[in-house]
């Protein structure tokens, strides 16, 4: 089955989404980040404030914890987008996925690459995509948008039965 696509910028900023939402290290650091860390910054200003008898300490811990959770909910509410800010002109192209028994090939006016099934980390889906994960944090992002909806099932169809 071949199937050809070009992708943009939001379906960049898709593949972000779902891999981070679905990346466990990520979403432990993001936790830690958020409130484990403001946390921390509190309780260590308490304990100044308590051996100092200094007010300020508790007011210096409050606001410091407050901009840490502002500052990191920002940037991590922002990442997915920031990752996709970069040109990449091996992604924003027409792209020609061929699926075989064999495997998964990609090709590119720039470029072409082919995958044994053994080769590809994984596969994964949505309703409006799908990831051919090549490396664990790369992937062919088929956007349904471009390919229809009647291809777009063909192609996750293909994929369930070759591997």
């Amino acid at each position: 089955m071949e199937v050809r696509y070009t992708n943009t910028k939001d379906d960049l900023v898709a593949f972000n989404d779902h891999h981070l939402a679905n990346s466990k290290p990520y979403q432990r650091r993001k936790i830690i980040n958020l409130y484990v860390t403001p946390v921390v910054l509190l309780l260590a200003f308490s304990v100044f404030a308590l051996s100092t008898g200094k007010v300020s300490f508790y007011i210096g811990g409050v606001l410091g914890a407050l901009a840490s959770y502002l500052w990191t909910f920002f940037a991590y509410k922002r990442y997915a987008r920031k990752c996709a800010e970069v040109f990449q002109k091996e992604v924003f192209c027409e792209h020609k996925v061929v699926i075989s028994d064999v495997g998964v090939s990609e090709s590119t006016a720039n470029s072409s690459s082919q995958f044994t099934w053994d080769a590809l980390e994984k596969i994964e889906s949505n309703e409006d995509y799908i990831f051919i994960y090549n490396t664990p944090a790369t992937a062919f992002v088929i956007p349904k948008r471009e390919v229809g909806k009647d291809s777009f099932e063909a192609v996750k169809l293909a994929l369930d039965n070759a591997q």
